[in-house]
Protein backbone atom coordinates (compact mmCIF):
# COMPACT_ATOMS: atom_id res chain seq x y z
CA UNK A 1 0.00 0.00 0.00
CA UNK A 2 1.35 3.44 -0.90
CA UNK A 3 1.18 5.93 1.94
CA UNK A 4 1.32 9.69 2.06
CA UNK A 5 4.29 11.36 0.39
CA UNK A 6 5.92 14.77 0.34
CA UNK A 7 4.64 17.39 -2.06
CA UNK A 8 7.56 17.54 -4.52
CA UNK A 9 7.52 14.59 -6.92
CA UNK A 10 9.76 14.20 -9.97
CA UNK A 11 9.66 11.84 -12.93
CA UNK A 12 12.65 9.60 -13.60
CA UNK A 13 11.20 8.28 -16.86
CA UNK A 14 11.62 11.51 -18.78
CA UNK A 15 13.52 13.64 -16.20
CA UNK A 16 10.76 16.26 -16.28
CA UNK A 17 10.43 17.99 -12.90
CA UNK A 18 6.73 18.94 -13.22
CA UNK A 19 3.58 17.09 -12.28
CA UNK A 20 0.03 18.33 -12.76
CA UNK A 21 -3.19 17.48 -11.00
CA UNK A 22 -5.49 15.27 -13.04
CA UNK A 23 -8.62 13.17 -12.63
CA UNK A 24 -8.14 9.40 -13.01
CA UNK A 25 -11.10 6.99 -12.70
CA UNK A 26 -12.75 9.07 -10.02
CA UNK A 27 -9.51 9.58 -8.03
CA UNK A 28 -7.04 12.42 -7.94
CA UNK A 29 -3.40 11.81 -8.83
CA UNK A 30 -0.17 13.31 -10.08
CA UNK A 31 0.79 12.74 -13.71
CA UNK A 32 4.03 13.70 -15.38
CA UNK A 33 3.31 16.39 -17.97
CA UNK A 34 5.72 14.80 -20.47
CA UNK A 35 5.34 11.00 -20.16
CA UNK A 36 2.16 10.62 -18.02
CA UNK A 37 3.70 8.49 -15.22
CA UNK A 38 1.12 8.41 -12.44
CA UNK A 39 1.41 8.67 -8.65
CA UNK A 40 -1.82 8.16 -6.72
CA UNK A 41 -2.48 9.57 -3.27
CA UNK A 42 -5.11 8.35 -0.82
CA UNK A 43 -5.79 11.86 0.49
CA UNK A 44 -7.75 14.05 -1.90
CA UNK A 45 -6.99 17.72 -2.17
CA UNK A 46 -3.36 17.34 -1.00
CA UNK A 47 -1.74 18.46 -4.28
CA UNK A 48 0.27 21.50 -5.19
CA UNK A 49 1.46 22.67 -8.59
CA UNK A 50 5.27 22.59 -8.77
CA UNK A 51 7.06 24.98 -11.09
CA UNK A 52 9.78 23.48 -13.26
CA UNK A 53 13.25 24.13 -11.85
CA UNK A 54 16.78 23.19 -12.81
CA UNK A 55 18.41 20.05 -11.45
CA UNK A 56 21.26 22.08 -9.95
CA UNK A 57 18.86 24.29 -7.96
CA UNK A 58 17.12 21.21 -6.56
CA UNK A 59 20.44 19.69 -5.54
CA UNK A 60 21.44 22.91 -3.84
CA UNK A 61 18.21 22.97 -1.86
CA UNK A 62 18.70 19.33 -0.87
CA UNK A 63 22.21 20.00 0.39
CA UNK A 64 21.13 23.04 2.37
CA UNK A 65 18.22 21.15 3.88
CA UNK A 66 15.63 23.53 2.42
CA UNK A 67 13.38 20.76 1.07
CA UNK A 68 12.15 17.40 2.23
CA UNK A 69 13.51 14.29 0.48
CA UNK A 70 12.54 14.30 -3.19
CA UNK A 71 10.28 11.52 -4.50
CA UNK A 72 10.83 10.21 -8.02
CA UNK A 73 8.15 8.21 -9.83
CA UNK A 74 9.71 5.04 -11.27
CA UNK A 75 6.46 3.39 -12.32
CA UNK A 76 2.84 3.51 -11.21
CA UNK A 77 3.61 1.63 -7.97
CA UNK A 78 7.29 2.24 -7.29
CA UNK A 79 8.99 5.37 -5.97
CA UNK A 80 12.54 6.40 -5.12
CA UNK A 81 13.01 8.73 -2.15
CA UNK A 82 16.23 10.75 -2.48
CA UNK A 83 18.07 12.72 0.17
CA UNK A 84 21.60 14.15 0.51
CA UNK A 85 23.00 13.43 3.96
CA UNK A 86 26.20 13.79 5.93
CA UNK A 87 27.10 10.35 7.20
CA UNK A 88 30.36 9.63 9.06
CA UNK A 89 31.59 12.98 7.73
CA UNK A 90 30.89 11.96 4.15
CA UNK A 91 28.50 13.62 1.72
CA UNK A 92 26.23 10.82 0.53
CA UNK A 93 23.21 10.09 -1.56
CA UNK A 94 20.58 8.21 0.41
CA UNK A 95 18.26 6.55 -2.10
CA UNK A 96 15.36 4.49 -0.74
CA UNK A 97 12.80 2.47 -2.66
CA UNK A 98 9.12 2.69 -1.74
CA UNK A 99 6.70 0.17 -3.16
CA UNK A 100 8.80 -3.03 -3.32
CA UNK A 101 6.63 -4.62 -0.62
CA UNK A 102 3.75 -4.73 -3.10
CA UNK A 103 5.61 -7.53 -4.94
CA UNK A 104 6.96 -9.27 -1.82
CA UNK A 105 10.41 -7.72 -2.06
CA UNK A 106 12.05 -6.01 0.97
CA UNK A 107 12.65 -2.33 0.34
CA UNK A 108 16.18 -1.36 -0.70
CA UNK A 109 18.39 1.48 0.57
CA UNK A 110 21.52 2.60 -1.29
CA UNK A 111 23.89 4.89 0.59
CA UNK A 112 26.29 6.16 -2.06
CA UNK A 113 29.20 8.48 -1.39
CA UNK A 114 28.90 11.59 -3.57
CA UNK A 115 31.69 12.46 -5.95
CA UNK A 116 33.34 15.87 -5.49
CA UNK A 117 31.20 18.59 -7.06
CA UNK A 118 28.61 16.04 -8.24
CA UNK A 119 25.64 17.82 -9.81
CA UNK A 120 23.52 14.99 -11.20
CA UNK A 121 20.99 12.65 -9.59
CA UNK A 122 22.11 8.98 -9.58
CA UNK A 123 19.47 7.89 -12.08
CA UNK A 124 21.27 4.58 -12.71
CA UNK A 125 20.08 3.49 -9.26
CA UNK A 126 16.50 4.38 -10.21
CA UNK A 127 16.67 2.17 -13.29
CA UNK A 128 18.12 -0.65 -11.19
CA UNK A 129 15.24 -0.32 -8.71
CA UNK A 130 12.85 -0.82 -11.63
CA UNK A 131 14.70 -4.00 -12.64
CA UNK A 132 14.55 -5.33 -9.06
CA UNK A 133 10.81 -4.62 -8.99
CA UNK A 134 10.15 -6.52 -12.24
CA UNK A 135 12.39 -9.40 -11.16
CA UNK A 136 10.42 -9.67 -7.91
CA UNK A 137 7.19 -10.00 -9.87
CA UNK A 138 8.60 -13.14 -11.48
CA UNK A 139 9.64 -14.61 -8.11
CA UNK A 140 13.29 -13.53 -8.18
CA UNK A 141 13.61 -11.91 -4.76
CA UNK A 142 16.59 -10.34 -3.02
CA UNK A 143 17.33 -11.24 0.60
CA UNK A 144 20.24 -11.01 3.03
CA UNK A 145 23.52 -11.78 1.18
CA UNK A 146 21.78 -11.86 -2.21
CA UNK A 147 23.26 -9.87 -5.06
CA UNK A 148 22.10 -8.15 -8.24
CA UNK A 149 24.12 -7.43 -11.37
CA UNK A 150 24.17 -4.38 -13.65
CA UNK A 151 25.36 -3.63 -17.17
CA UNK A 152 28.68 -1.94 -17.84
CA UNK A 153 28.91 1.80 -17.36
CA UNK A 154 26.81 1.74 -14.18
CA UNK A 155 27.34 4.97 -12.18
CA UNK A 156 30.01 6.02 -14.63
CA UNK A 157 32.34 3.05 -14.20
CA UNK A 158 32.59 -0.15 -16.26
CA UNK A 159 33.98 -1.99 -13.22
CA UNK A 160 30.83 -1.55 -11.15
CA UNK A 161 29.16 -5.00 -11.17
CA UNK A 162 26.09 -4.49 -8.97
CA UNK A 163 25.14 -4.69 -5.32
CA UNK A 164 25.51 -7.12 -2.43
CA UNK A 165 22.51 -6.84 -0.09
CA UNK A 166 22.75 -7.05 3.69
CA UNK A 167 20.40 -6.58 6.61
CA UNK A 168 20.80 -3.73 9.09
CA UNK A 169 23.11 -4.87 11.91
CA UNK A 170 25.04 -2.51 14.18
CA UNK A 171 25.28 0.56 11.99
CA UNK A 172 23.68 3.82 12.97
CA UNK A 173 20.90 5.03 10.66
CA UNK A 174 20.44 8.39 12.35
CA UNK A 175 19.66 11.08 9.79
CA UNK A 176 18.99 8.57 7.00
CA UNK A 177 15.78 7.98 5.09
CA UNK A 178 15.08 4.31 5.77
CA UNK A 179 11.80 2.40 5.35
CA UNK A 180 9.95 0.30 7.88
CA UNK A 181 11.63 -3.15 8.23
CA UNK A 182 12.25 -5.41 6.47
CA UNK A 183 14.70 -3.61 4.23
CA UNK A 184 18.15 -4.23 2.79
CA UNK A 185 21.23 -2.08 2.30
CA UNK A 186 22.90 -2.45 -1.09
CA UNK A 187 26.72 -2.45 -1.08
CA UNK A 188 28.32 -1.54 -4.41
CA UNK A 189 30.69 -4.26 -5.62
CA UNK A 190 33.19 -4.44 -8.46
CA UNK A 191 33.41 -7.05 -11.23
CA UNK A 192 36.47 -8.68 -9.68
CA UNK A 193 34.46 -9.15 -6.46
CA UNK A 194 31.32 -10.54 -8.11
CA UNK A 195 32.46 -14.22 -8.00
CA UNK A 196 32.59 -14.02 -4.22
CA UNK A 197 29.10 -12.50 -4.06
CA UNK A 198 27.88 -15.58 -5.91
CA UNK A 199 30.01 -18.28 -4.27
CA UNK A 200 30.63 -17.03 -0.72
CA UNK A 201 28.91 -13.67 -0.04
CA UNK A 202 29.74 -13.67 3.70
CA UNK A 203 33.44 -13.33 2.83
CA UNK A 204 32.76 -10.26 0.68
CA UNK A 205 30.46 -8.68 3.27
CA UNK A 206 33.02 -9.00 6.08
CA UNK A 207 35.87 -7.82 3.85
CA UNK A 208 33.91 -4.72 2.84
CA UNK A 209 33.10 -4.12 6.51
CA UNK A 210 36.76 -4.39 7.50
CA UNK A 211 37.81 -1.97 4.76
CA UNK A 212 35.16 0.71 5.06
CA UNK A 213 33.42 0.10 8.42
CA UNK A 214 30.30 1.96 7.30
CA UNK A 215 27.62 1.57 4.65
CA UNK A 216 28.41 4.37 2.17
CA UNK A 217 29.36 2.83 -1.18
CA UNK A 218 32.61 4.16 -2.59
CA UNK A 219 32.94 4.54 -6.34
CA UNK A 220 36.12 4.30 -8.43
CA UNK A 221 37.95 2.24 -5.80
CA UNK A 222 40.33 -0.69 -6.15
CA UNK A 223 38.82 -4.21 -5.88
CA UNK A 224 39.29 -6.01 -2.57
CA UNK A 225 39.65 -9.40 -4.28
CA UNK A 226 41.29 -10.47 -7.51
CA UNK A 227 41.82 -13.91 -9.07
CA UNK A 228 40.95 -16.88 -6.86
CA UNK A 229 44.47 -18.30 -7.21
CA UNK A 230 45.45 -20.38 -4.17
CA UNK A 231 42.44 -19.82 -1.92
CA UNK A 232 41.05 -23.02 -0.43
CA UNK A 233 37.74 -22.02 -2.02
CA UNK A 234 39.19 -22.98 -5.39
CA UNK A 235 38.82 -26.60 -4.24
CA UNK A 236 35.31 -26.18 -2.82
CA UNK A 237 33.62 -24.02 -5.47
CA UNK A 238 33.40 -24.26 -9.26
CA UNK A 239 34.24 -20.65 -10.11
CA UNK A 240 33.92 -21.27 -13.84
CA UNK A 241 30.47 -22.81 -14.27
CA UNK A 242 29.17 -22.80 -10.64
CA UNK A 243 28.05 -26.41 -10.96
CA UNK A 244 28.81 -26.80 -7.26
CA UNK A 245 29.41 -24.28 -4.48
CA UNK A 246 29.73 -24.10 -0.70
CA UNK A 247 26.37 -25.06 0.87
CA UNK A 248 25.09 -23.20 3.92
CA UNK A 249 22.77 -24.47 6.66
CA UNK A 250 20.53 -21.73 8.16
CA UNK A 251 21.57 -20.88 11.69
CA UNK A 252 24.84 -22.87 11.61
CA UNK A 253 27.60 -21.04 13.52
CA UNK A 254 31.31 -21.76 13.92
CA UNK A 255 32.58 -20.11 17.13
CA UNK A 256 36.26 -20.09 18.04
CA UNK A 257 36.51 -19.80 21.83
CA UNK A 258 38.78 -21.69 24.23
CA UNK A 259 37.56 -24.68 22.24
CA UNK A 260 35.93 -24.60 18.83
CA UNK A 261 32.18 -25.15 18.70
CA UNK A 262 30.09 -25.81 15.59
CA UNK A 263 26.45 -25.17 16.51
CA UNK A 264 23.67 -26.56 14.30
CA UNK A 265 19.90 -25.94 14.86
CA UNK A 266 18.02 -29.22 15.18
CA UNK A 267 15.19 -27.88 13.04
CA UNK A 268 17.58 -27.61 10.07
CA UNK A 269 18.72 -31.22 10.13
CA UNK A 270 17.10 -31.82 6.67
CA UNK A 271 19.24 -29.08 5.08
CA UNK A 272 22.37 -30.58 6.63
CA UNK A 273 21.45 -34.06 5.37
CA UNK A 274 21.02 -32.64 1.87
CA UNK A 275 24.51 -31.10 2.00
CA UNK A 276 25.92 -34.29 3.51
CA UNK A 277 24.51 -36.46 0.74
CA UNK A 278 26.01 -34.23 -1.96
CA UNK A 279 29.45 -34.05 -0.38
CA UNK A 280 32.49 -36.19 -1.05
CA UNK A 281 32.96 -39.06 1.41
CA UNK A 282 36.38 -37.73 2.36
CA UNK A 283 35.56 -34.03 2.52
CA UNK A 284 32.74 -32.16 4.27
CA UNK A 285 32.60 -28.37 3.88
CA UNK A 286 29.79 -26.06 4.98
CA UNK A 287 29.41 -22.30 5.07
CA UNK A 288 28.43 -20.66 8.35
CA UNK A 289 26.02 -17.81 9.03
CA UNK A 290 26.94 -14.41 10.43
CA UNK A 291 26.91 -14.55 14.24
CA UNK A 292 25.72 -11.23 15.65
CA UNK A 293 26.59 -12.39 19.18
CA UNK A 294 30.31 -12.78 18.38
CA UNK A 295 32.62 -9.90 19.29
CA UNK A 296 35.09 -10.59 16.47
CA UNK A 297 35.05 -12.18 13.02
CA UNK A 298 37.67 -13.83 10.85
CA UNK A 299 38.17 -12.08 7.52
CA UNK A 300 40.15 -13.01 4.43
CA UNK A 301 42.46 -10.42 2.88
CA UNK A 302 44.10 -10.83 -0.51
CA UNK A 303 47.52 -9.20 -0.91
CA UNK A 304 48.86 -7.48 -4.00
CA UNK A 305 50.67 -10.67 -5.07
CA UNK A 306 47.45 -12.71 -4.82
CA UNK A 307 48.07 -14.44 -1.49
CA UNK A 308 45.14 -14.95 0.90
CA UNK A 309 45.79 -13.99 4.53
CA UNK A 310 43.71 -14.34 7.68
CA UNK A 311 42.87 -11.33 9.82
CA UNK A 312 40.20 -10.54 12.39
CA UNK A 313 37.97 -7.57 13.03
CA UNK A 314 36.51 -6.92 16.46
CA UNK A 315 34.35 -4.48 18.35
CA UNK A 316 36.41 -1.43 19.24
CA UNK A 317 37.99 -1.43 22.73
CA UNK A 318 36.46 -4.78 23.71
CA UNK A 319 38.42 -7.97 24.43
CA UNK A 320 37.88 -10.89 22.09
CA UNK A 321 35.89 -13.72 23.64
CA UNK A 322 34.07 -15.33 20.72
CA UNK A 323 35.47 -15.18 17.19
CA UNK A 324 33.11 -16.06 14.35
CA UNK A 325 34.36 -18.20 11.47
CA UNK A 326 32.89 -18.17 7.97
CA UNK A 327 33.04 -21.90 7.17
CA UNK A 328 34.49 -25.24 8.19
CA UNK A 329 36.14 -28.09 6.28
CA UNK A 330 36.60 -31.61 7.60
CA UNK A 331 39.11 -33.56 5.52
CA UNK A 332 39.65 -37.30 5.91
CA UNK A 333 43.16 -37.13 4.46
CA UNK A 334 45.02 -37.75 7.74
CA UNK A 335 46.72 -41.17 7.62
CA UNK A 336 46.04 -43.69 10.39
CA UNK A 337 49.80 -44.00 10.87
CA UNK A 338 50.09 -40.29 11.63
CA UNK A 339 51.38 -39.19 15.03
CA UNK A 340 48.31 -36.92 15.28
CA UNK A 341 44.80 -37.72 16.47
CA UNK A 342 43.59 -34.82 14.30
CA UNK A 343 44.85 -31.42 13.20
CA UNK A 344 42.96 -28.12 13.28
CA UNK A 345 44.04 -24.85 11.71
CA UNK A 346 42.67 -21.54 10.46
CA UNK A 347 42.57 -21.30 6.64
CA UNK A 348 41.51 -18.01 5.01
CA UNK A 349 38.46 -17.03 7.09
CA UNK A 350 37.45 -20.56 8.06
CA UNK A 351 38.37 -23.66 10.04
CA UNK A 352 40.17 -26.69 8.58
CA UNK A 353 40.15 -29.98 10.53
CA UNK A 354 42.14 -32.95 9.25
CA UNK A 355 40.97 -36.33 10.58
CA UNK A 356 41.47 -39.98 9.71
CA UNK A 357 39.05 -41.71 7.38
CA UNK A 358 37.70 -43.69 10.38
CA UNK A 359 36.98 -40.50 12.33
CA UNK A 360 35.38 -39.03 9.22
CA UNK A 361 32.98 -41.97 9.01
CA UNK A 362 32.05 -41.56 12.69
CA UNK A 363 31.51 -37.83 12.17
CA UNK A 364 29.20 -38.33 9.20
CA UNK A 365 27.25 -40.99 11.10
CA UNK A 366 26.75 -38.70 14.11
CA UNK A 367 25.51 -35.90 11.81
CA UNK A 368 22.99 -38.22 10.18
CA UNK A 369 21.77 -39.36 13.61
CA UNK A 370 21.73 -35.77 14.93
CA UNK A 371 24.13 -36.57 17.78
CA UNK A 372 26.80 -34.36 19.32
CA UNK A 373 30.37 -35.21 18.36
CA UNK A 374 33.82 -34.11 19.55
CA UNK A 375 37.08 -34.25 17.61
CA UNK A 376 40.25 -34.23 19.72
CA UNK A 377 43.15 -32.50 17.97
CA UNK A 378 46.80 -33.03 18.95
CA UNK A 379 49.58 -35.60 19.03
CA UNK A 380 49.16 -39.17 20.23
CA UNK A 381 52.48 -39.38 22.09
CA UNK A 382 53.72 -37.57 23.97
CA UNK A 383 50.43 -35.98 25.00
CA UNK A 384 50.74 -32.24 24.44
CA UNK A 385 48.16 -29.52 24.78
CA UNK A 386 45.07 -30.81 23.03
CA UNK A 387 42.35 -28.82 21.30
CA UNK A 388 38.73 -29.82 20.86
CA UNK A 389 36.25 -29.24 18.07
CA UNK A 390 32.71 -29.79 19.33
CA UNK A 391 29.72 -30.32 17.07
CA UNK A 392 26.57 -29.50 19.03
CA UNK A 393 22.92 -29.66 18.05
CA UNK A 394 20.96 -26.69 19.37
CA UNK A 395 17.29 -26.40 20.33
CA UNK A 396 17.29 -22.65 19.70
CA UNK A 397 15.90 -21.41 16.44
CA UNK A 398 17.71 -18.73 14.45
CA UNK A 399 16.08 -15.33 14.95
CA UNK A 400 13.81 -14.61 11.99
CA UNK A 401 12.15 -11.28 11.14
CA UNK A 402 14.12 -9.33 13.72
CA UNK A 403 12.54 -5.92 14.36
CA UNK A 404 9.60 -6.54 11.99
CA UNK A 405 6.14 -5.44 13.09
CA UNK A 406 2.95 -6.76 11.52
CA UNK A 407 1.20 -4.05 9.47
CA UNK A 408 -2.13 -5.75 10.25
CA UNK A 409 -2.25 -5.79 14.07
CA UNK A 410 1.01 -4.12 15.14
CA UNK A 411 2.33 -7.29 16.83
CA UNK A 412 5.98 -8.33 16.67
CA UNK A 413 6.78 -10.96 14.03
CA UNK A 414 10.18 -11.82 15.45
CA UNK A 415 11.06 -15.54 15.41
CA UNK A 416 8.14 -16.31 13.09
CA UNK A 417 9.10 -18.08 9.89
CA UNK A 418 7.71 -16.72 6.65
CA UNK A 419 7.24 -17.87 3.09
CA UNK A 420 6.86 -15.72 -0.01
CA UNK A 421 4.01 -16.40 -2.42
CA UNK A 422 3.72 -15.39 -6.06
CA UNK A 423 0.30 -16.62 -7.06
CA UNK A 424 -0.71 -12.96 -7.56
CA UNK A 425 -3.87 -13.44 -5.52
CA UNK A 426 -5.56 -10.06 -5.22
CA UNK A 427 -8.71 -8.57 -3.73
CA UNK A 428 -10.17 -5.37 -5.14
CA UNK A 429 -12.95 -3.28 -3.65
CA UNK A 430 -13.84 0.41 -3.40
CA UNK A 431 -10.82 1.46 -5.42
CA UNK A 432 -8.39 -0.38 -3.11
CA UNK A 433 -6.29 -3.47 -3.80
CA UNK A 434 -4.92 -6.07 -1.38
CA UNK A 435 -2.23 -8.38 -2.75
CA UNK A 436 -1.12 -11.55 -0.96
CA UNK A 437 2.71 -11.62 -1.01
CA UNK A 438 3.73 -13.49 2.15
CA UNK A 439 2.56 -16.11 4.64
CA UNK A 440 3.76 -16.15 8.29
Amino acid sequence: MIGRFVSQVFCVVCCDLRFRLTHLSGKEGRVCVTCHSVLMNRDKGDYTLEEKRTESSLLEELERGLVEPLVFVLNANLLAVVKIVSYVNRRCWCVMSKGMHAVGQPEVVILLQCLPEEKRFPTDIFNHFIQIYWDAQTGKLLNHLSHSLVSRGFLGNNEHAGFLYVRLSFQSVEGLSVPVPPFLFGLLMLRAEAPWARAFPLRLMLRLGAEYRFYPCVRFREPLFGPVNNSIMRLLVDFRFYRYTLPTVPGLMVDLEQSTCIRIPKTHHPELLKALNKSNERVLALGACFNEQADSHLICVQTADGQYLTQAISIHSQPRKVTDSGFFVFSGALKSSSVYLAKSSIVDDGLMVQVTIETMAELRRSLRDMKDFTVTCGKLQPVERQEYVHIQWQDEEPIFNKGIISPIDGMSMESLTNSKTHQHLEYRASGKLIRWTEVN
